[in-house]
C-alpha cells in the first residue's frame, strides 16, 4: 500500500479520528511528522528484508551484471528507500516526475473524444446488415417480394386502363371507345383484373410478415453481437469508455435499427420501384417522355448530392452529442450522495 502513496495528489493522515497531516508525499516527508515516521518504519522493514535475502544469497556467487545491479541498489538505499516507487531522483522542484511531464506535454488522456467516420456509408456496413438479416439469399427474397408486389400493382393499373381503352370492343374511335360493360370479353378483363388484385393483396400480406421478421432478426442479431462484445471487453475498455457512450449505443442507435430504419426503408423501396414501373409504362406509350425523365433525374441527383452530405453529417453529430449528456446524467445520479454532502447542487444545476 505504501509504495503507491507517492502518486497520490493529496494524502490525509488520520489519528484518533482527527486529521493530523495533509498534503502530497514530498510535503509530508519534509514536514518530518507522523507520515514521515510511517514511511521510515516501512523503509527499515524493507531494509531488514533485503539484508536477510542477501545473507541467504551469500552462498551463491553473483554474476558481474547482478553485482553491478546490487551496488546500484545499495547506493540508492542510503536514504532507506528500496522500492523504486520512492526514488525521487527524477523528480523536479514542482513534485512531478519527468515521465509525468512528458505524458502531460503529449496530451495523453484516459478517455478519448468520441469521433465518427467521414464520408458516405461504406459497403461493409451494408454487408454486415445483410449478414444480420440472414445472408444474401434472404435479402434477395425480401427485395423480390417487394418487387413482385409493386409490379403487380403497376400491372393492375395498366390493365385497368387497357380495359377501359378498349371500350365496348367494337368501336374504332379512340376518343369515344364506348361503354366497357358492353364489351363481349368483359368476363376475361374482370378475371384478369380480379386475379391481379388478389395477387397484390397476398403479396402485400407476405411482404409485411416477411419484411418485419427479417428486420427484427437483423436488429436482434446486431444487438446480441454488440452485447456479447461488451461483456467480453477488458476492464481497460470500461475505464476509457464513458457509461453514457455505451448507453447511447444501446438506446438511440439501437432504436434506429429497431424502428426507424425499417420504417423508412420500406416506403423508400416501394416508392423507388413504383416510380420505375410507372416510367416504364409511360415510356412504352409515350417514348418522348424519357427526355423529361432524364432532365428531372439529373436535377434530383444534383439536389441529392448537395443536401445528402450535410444531412448525413448532422445526423452523425446528433448521435455523438447525445453521449456526453447521458454520461453527465449517469454520473450525477451515481454521485448524488456526494453532491448533497458537499452542498454543490447549484454548480451541477448550472451544467
Amino acid at each position: 500500500m505504501f509504495q503507491y502513496l507517492e502518486f497520490c495528489d493529496d494524502i490525509l493522515v488520520l489519528e484518533d479520528g482527527e486529521v493530523r497531516e495533509a498534503g502530497n508525499h514530498q510535503v509530508l516527508m519534509k514536514a518530518n511528522g507522523r507520515y514521515a515516521q510511517l514511511i521510515n518504519n516501512y523503509q527499515m522493514e524493507q531494509s531488514k528484508t533485503q539484508k536477510e535475502e542477501e545473507e541467504e544469497e551469500e552462498e551463491e556467487e553473483p554474476s558481474p551484471k547482478e553485482a553491478a545491479e546490487l551496488n546500484e541498489d545499495r547506493q540508492r538505499s542510503d536514504s532507506g528507500i528500496v522500492n523504486p516507487v520512492f526514488d525521487m531522483s527524477d523528480e523536479n522542484d514542482d513534485g512531478t516526475t519527468a515521465d509525468q511531464k512528458t505524458a502531460a506535454t503529449a496530451g495523453d488522456q484516459l478517455v478519448s473524444q468520441e469521433s465518427s467516420t467521414e464520408g458516405s456509408v461504406s459497403w461493409r456496413v451494408y454487408y454486415h446488415y445483410c449478414q444480420a438479416v440472414g445472408g444474401y439469399i434472404i435479402t434477395f427474397l425480401t427485395i423480390l417480394i417487394i418487387v413482385l408486389m409493386i409490379g403487380s400493382t403497376a400491372f393492375s393499373n395498366w390493365w385497368l386502363s387497357y380495359w377501359l381503352g378498349n371500350g365496348d370492343g367494337s368501336s374504332t374511335n379512340s376518343t369515344n371507345p364506348g361503354n366497357a360493360s358492353d364489351n363481349p370479353r368483359l368476363d376475361f378483363y374482370q378475371m384478369i383484373y380480379g386475379v391481379m388484385i388478389l395477387v397484390t393483396l397476398v403479396l402485400a400480406v407476405i411482404k409485411c410478415f416477411f419484411y418485419t421478421h427479417v428486420t427484427l432478426r437483423a436488429a436482434c442479431t446486431l444487438h446480441d453481437r454488440m452485447f456479447r462484445k461488451i461483456l467480453a471487453s477488458p476492464m481497460s475498455f470500461f475505464d476509457t469508455t464513458p457509461t453514457g457512450r455505451i448507453l447511447n449505443r444501446f438506446a438511440k442507435d439501437q432504436e434506429e435499427l429497431d424502428s426507424v430504419l425499417p420504417l423508412h426503408m420500406d416506403p423508400f423501396l416501394q416508392f423507388c420501384l413504383l416510380v420505375t414501373f410507372t416510367i416504364i409504362i409511360i415510356a412504352s406509350v409515350f417514348p418522348a417522355m424519357l427526355a423529361a425523365v432524364v432532365i428531372m433525374g439529373a436535377l434530383f441527383t444534383l439536389i441529392l448530392f448537395v443536401f445528402q452530405r450535410s444531412i448525413r453529417q448532422m445526423k452523425k453529430m446528433e448521435n455523438i452529442s447525445r453521449s456526453p449528456c447521458i454520461s453527465l446524467t449517469t454520473s450525477t445520479l451515481q454521485g448524488l450522495s456526494t453532491i448533497h454532502a458537499y452542498n454543490i447542487r447549484d454548480s451541477h444545476l448550472k451544467l
